[in-house]
């Protein structure tokens, strides 16, 4: 009599990622609260331009953040090619 074999079951699926899952945020002093001044964002958006053209540099793209029960804005940066984050994939 033959033996009676049984397939393995299947591995379950990965949870899909989203970019929040893949980012990398910025330093903190690149953080900016929403009741921020005028002249607060002025220097806020300088440094935030060296920020992305750093992470250019790096492959990375930025991406602008917000924590809503903060009202806290934020950078951070993903790699420029990722493989299909909803499906599963790895950055």
């Amino acid at each position: 009599m033959a033996k009676k074999t049984t397939a393995p079951a299947p591995a379950p699926a990965p949870e899909p990622l989203t970019l929040y899952d893949v980012n990398v945020s910025g330093p903190s002093v690149l953080e900016l609260s929403g009741k921020a001044s005028q002249s607060e964002v002025v220097r806020w958006w300088e440094r935030a331009q060296q920020y992305a053209d750093a992470m250019r540099d790096l492959g990375r793209v930025t991406m602008l953040c917000r924590i809503e029960d903060e009202d806290l804005w934020y950078l951070a940066s993903v790699p420029k090619e990722v493989k299909r984050l909803t499906d599963g994939g790895a950055a």
